[in-house]
Parts: structure tokens; sequence; C-alpha cells
């Protein structure tokens, strides 16, 4: 019986298909005719068709065996159909492609991980950087403040006045705790900063007396806790403020702090003195302040730089209405 399909996989290269016609009667010599799909017919005596490899998909096997009296039969057809190997099926290449997509992606993930990690670390080490740094123009500010500081205990001893000497010590040593506290950090409130400078003038009213007067006015808008800024940003103008500014005059003099807050949300911060003025310091052995002056300036701006890029930093000689030199203006602009 001559089946109807077969199917056989694509990698069996060659096959031979075997076929028969009956015959009744005397035999003689049969001829078979067979083509494949649309080719042309093939005429042997042998009763079999050789292939080579065939495409994969579905051909058409035809076949008709010549009659004794010379007619040929009805052909038999059957369906070839040629498997192919799985690496070569659509199946296999949508596996391949998504494995493909799969590794791409995985390694696109595991480049971007890096890289991202890489930022990660990077950043932290900037941002130690800057704390490192900020901590360290801290350390090179404080030896200054302390050194003014042992003086002025120095002096209340001196003159043996036991009970200012003690008031002294007292608020000295408040002020030592809240600048120990502050060289560990690298930002402060608001609020900390003004009670540490309330206590520096304080102790700095103490020993000059009617020589200095000073005051504070905050806008009742600001929110002294919720702002922030570098560590003993501010501290260091005032005390340029006194000693370089207010001392070297021979006269009483003030030192005024404002806050205020902007139209833009930002607040400014002002350091006013009745002094020389910026630029108009004598330069002596005894005060060195012109290149403290500009060290503290140079550190002032590099820590604002790095707090916020947009902060600034404004010193300026201001003048009385008679056109006279009032003293120094120092104005901090900080982002709410």
């Amino acid at each position: 019986m001559f089946p109807t399909e077969i199917t056989l996989p694509q990698m069996m290269g060659e096959f031979r298909i075997r076929f028969t016609a009956l015959q009744y009667g005397q035999p003689k010599e049969i001829l078979y005719a067979y083509k494949l799909g649309d080719g042309k017919w093939k005429v042997s005596s042998s009763p079999e068709a050789q292939f080579a490899s065939l495409s994969a998909g579905t051909h058409r096997f035809l076949v008709k065996a010549r009659t004794p009296d010379g007619d040929w039969t009805s052909p038999s057809a059957m369906k070839i159909r040629i498997v192919p190997p799985f690496f070569r099926s659509p199946l296999f290449f949508l596996l391949v492609s998504l494995l493909s997509a799969g590794v791409v992606g995985f390694v696109a993930y595991l480049r971007l991980r890096e890289v991202r990690q890489k930022e990660a670390e990077k950043r932290h080490y900037l941002q130690r950087i800057n704390q490192l740094e900020q901590q360290a123009l801290n350390a090179m500010m404080n030896p200054h403040f302390i050194f003014n500081a042992l003086n002025s205990i120095q002096h209340f001893l001196h003159t043996q006045d036991p009970e200012a000497a003690n008031t002294y010590l007292v608020h000295f040593a408040r002020l030592i705790r809240l600048t120990m506290d502050a060289v560990q950090r690298n930002q402060a409130s608001l609020s900390k900063e003004l009670e540490r400078l309330q206590l520096y003038l304080a102790l700095e009213k103490l020993r000059f007396g009617e020589q200095l007067t000073y005051r504070m006015e905050v806008d009742p808008e600001v929110d002294l806790e919720e702002i922030s800024l570098p560590s003993m940003l501010v501290q260091p103008f005032v005390e340029n403020a006194i000693w370089h500014g207010i001392l070297p005059t021979g006269r009483a003099g003030e030192v005024r702090i404002r806050i205020r807050e902007e139209e833009s949300g930002w607040v400014r911060i002002e350091i006013i003195d009745t002094g020389m003025g910026i630029g108009q310091v004598p330069q002596t052995p005894s005060t060195e302040s012109s290149g403290h002056i500009s060290r503290g300036i140079t550190l002032a701006r590099d820590r604002l730089r790095y707090f916020h890029p947009a902060a600034t930093l404004d010193i300026r000689t201001w003048q009385t209405a008679t056109g006279e030199v009032g003293g120094t203006i120092v104005t901090l602009r900080l982002p709410d």
C-alpha cells in the first residue's frame, strides 16, 4: 500500500524511495516515471527514486508505471515533509533572539550598575573630601578665636576681677563646647550659629566694656531652625569686625548682625560694624590684619562654594550720610 505522507529529518541527507507496480500475467519490463513537485518527469526501469537532501518544507512526490499495453497508470502521490533541525527552526531562532537580548540586557544592566556604583563612590569620596576640607577650614579658624578668648581671661585675672573672670570662664566653657561640636559638623542651623555668636559677643563685651556694643536683628519670618549654613561661617567676620575694624579706631564701636528673608526666598545675613572699613586697617605687626582678612575671605568663599554654588559673599565699606567711611558690611546670601 502506497503511503500518502512521510516525515523525514533534513539532516538525514540522501534517501531513496522504492516502489513497484502490480503485474498480472506474463511479466514484462516495466517503466516508471516519477517527479518531485513541479519538476520534469524522469523515466527509469529501476523501481526506486534517489534524492539528495531536500530543503525544509513539504514536497509532493508523484510516480506512475507503464502498463503492458503501453498505457501509463494514474500517478500515485505522496507528501514528503522535511523537518529542519531544531537549531534551524523558527522556535530556535526565537529562543536565541530572546537569549541574546537577555544577555545584552544583562550585560548592559551590569555595566550601568557598575557606572552608577562608581558614580556613587565618586560622590561619596567627594562628599568626604568636602567634609574633611570643611573640618580643616574650621580647625584653621578656631585657634584665632581661642587665642583671643584666652587673652580675655588673662586680662580679667591681671586686673584682679575674679567675679568677671568667673563669668567669663562659664561663658567661655559653654562656647568651647559649642565650638567643638561645630568642628565635627559640616553644617549647623542658623539658630545654633547665632547662639555661638551671642556667647562670643557677650564675652568680648565683658572684656571691652563700653568700647563695644552689639545687637542682633532677626526677621520674625525667618525660621532659624530650618536654615542651615556651614559651621562657624559667620564668626570669623564678627571677629574681624571687632579686632580689625573697631579696636584699631580707638573709639567705641558697634557690631550689628541683621538677618532677613528676601522676596526670592533666600536669607540675607549682614554683619555691619562701625570700624575702619575694609582695606583701611593699618599694617602693623600686632594685627597682621591684611593677611588674616585675606585668608579668612578666601576660606569663607571656599566653604560657601562647597555648601551651595549660588550662595554669595560680598564685603564692602559703607559710608555715612556725609560721605565718610562708616565701617564694613559683610553680606551672605544663603538658600532658605
